[in-house]
């Protein structure tokens, strides 16, 4: 997936990975226009991720949160919630 700088705004937010304390961040867009982002501590393919979905009009999909427990942090700070 191609990586975004620490940072640039994700997708779906106001924020940077910067802002959240985050390493690195990825983004896949899907053939429908919908992003699939994932953000990580240590290494792209390592335990502490967390990862969501956006709609193709750049909305965050309630409920499409995905992370490791070292990560749980991240969702208040980017204003996800679980459902």
């Amino acid at each position: 997936m191609p990586q975004i700088g620490r940072h640039e705004t994700l997708p779906g937010s106001s924020r940077s990975a910067a802002d959240i304390g985050v390493e690195g961040a990825s983004v896949r867009v899907d053939s429908d226009g919908s992003k699939h982002v994932t953000l990580w501590n240590g290494s792209e393919n390592g335990s502490d991720r967390y990862s969501y979905q956006v709609d193709s009009s750049g909305n965050y999909v309630p409920g499409s949160c995905h992370y490791s427990d070292s990560m749980t942090n991240v969702m208040s700070k980017m204003g996800h919630s679980r459902w």
